[in-house]
């Protein structure tokens, strides 16, 4: 039967909520955790705190066409 679907309260929430499921990954040094500037970083932030990972932040630039 299928999941139903998850929702958080907050970016922040989710990302502890998400550090919480890849227990394989922690002290894996080859682990990075990734995360975007548009919304994405406060839950990178909190899944890379977890295993100890380092973290990387993607920052895209737009161009006008």
């Amino acid at each position: 039967m299928a999941q139903p679907p998850v929702f958080f309260q907050d970016r922040r929430g989710t990302g502890r909520t998400l550090s919480r499921l890849p227990a394989h990954c922690r002290g894996d040094p080859d682990v990075r955790v990734l995360g975007s500037a548009r919304g994405g970083l406060p839950v990178a932030w909190e899944v890379a705190a977890a295993p100890s990972a380092p973290m990387t932040l993607v920052v895209r630039e737009l161009l006008p066409s």
